[in-house]
């Protein structure tokens, strides 16, 4: 994947364990929805540019294993 993909992927990750600790930061909750927001916006450019495959989804589970390796 591509790099600035992954630092995304990383944040998302990093944002999702934050907001599991601490269930009463709306803020991190609205940052969340914003960058995957970002997060789709690539991808569609990057299949576009067929620099990932076609069939990739967006799914915040797929993204954790895909970080942790």
């Amino acid at each position: 994947y591509p790099e600035d993909l992954m630092s995304l992927f990383k944040k998302a990750v990093e944002l999702r364990e934050h907001i599991k600790r601490q269930k009463q930061d709306r803020h991190a909750v609205s940052k969340l929805q914003h960058l995957e927001s970002k997060i789709r916006r690539l991808l569609k450019y990057y299949k576009r540019e067929e620099k990932v495959s076609k069939n990739f989804q967006y799914d915040p589970e797929k993204i954790k294993l895909i970080v942790q390796k």
